[in-house]
This record gives C-alpha cells, structure tokens and sequence, in this order.
C-alpha cells in the first residue's frame, strides 16, 4: 500500500474513532481520545526528519510514546471500565519496543516503523469498542423505550388534569 494512502486510512480511522468516543462515549472514553490526540500531536512535532527517520532510535517519538503510556496507566487506574487496561498494555509494548531499539540499535528502519506504527490499530479499535460497550450498557433497553411511549403518550392526555389538580 502507498505511505500516503496509508497516512489518509489511518487519518480517516483516527477521526471516525475519536469523534465516536467524544461524542457517544464517556468520560473515560473522551480522555482516552484526548489522551490519543495529544500523543498524535506531540508525536508529529518530535519525530525526526523524513530523510533519517527511523534509522535509529526515535528518541521524539519515544518520549511522546512513553506520556501517552503514563496517562493511559493512570486513566486504567482512574476508570470504572477494564478496557482502559488493555490500551495501556498495547501502548507499554509499543514502549518496550523503543526501548530495545534505545538499548540496542539494529539497523533494520522498516521493522522499528512497523512495530511502533501498526500498534496503533488495534489501540484505535479498543477505544472503538469501549465506546460501544458504554453505548450498550446506558441505552434503555426495549422495555423503558416502550414505558417511555406509552408514558408520553398518556401524558398528553392526563397531563393537564393533574396539573389542574383534578383526579381522574
């Protein structure tokens, strides 16, 4: 796949996942896509150069990485929901990746980039599924959508007679 058809399906993932979670999500989903916004704006003003990237330790990319793990540790510890710990896990790998190109160099750019890139994805999907997990658990179920028609319903026709203090 190209690197700028890449770039825009991962732009267009990125979008569609954050503005699922701050606009149907959470609390803790909303920080999660502040959290993931953030390490994506901080990521793109530390990363080296196009012409060396990647060539060697990130050191930009590993500090942007490593907040995003700190914050993402304290929304798991902070939160009522389990999927939080599963992003800081994906996102401690991602860490530990740049760690062992920090503490041991390998001369292989197309490795390091895939390892540190692709985790994205499933970090996406994760906060993805969270959300609907939490639009799921607060939708009424069919039975108060139903109380809730018929409650309407009735309140147009009774409403003005309690209001008036009449007994029907």
């Amino acid at each position: 796949m190209p690197p700028m058809i890449r770039v825009a399906a991962f732009m267009a993932f990125y979008l569609l996942t954050s503005a699922y979670a701050l606009g149907r999500g959470g609390v803790p989903e909303r920080r999660a896509a502040a959290i993931m916004a953030a390490s994506l704006l901080l990521t793109w003003l530390l990363v080296s150069p196009i012409g060396g990237r990647f060539h060697g330790p990130e050191y930009g990319v590993a500090f942007a990485d490593t907040a995003m793990l700190v914050a993402l540790i304290w929304l798991a510890l902070t939160a009522d929901r389990f999927w939080p710990l599963w992003l800081a896990a994906m996102q401690a790998v991602v860490v530990l990746s740049h760690a062992a190109m920090i503490f041991k160099p390998v001369p292989m750019p197309a490795y390091y980039k895939n390892t540190i890139q692709l985790w994205s994805y499933p970090l996406l999907a994760t906060l993805a599924i969270g959300t609907l997990r939490h639009r799921m658990r607060t939708a009424p179920s069919p039975i108060e959508r139903s109380i809730g028609r018929v409650a309407r319903i009735l309140g147009g026709r009774f409403g003005d007679e309690r209001a008036s203090g009449r007994s029907g």
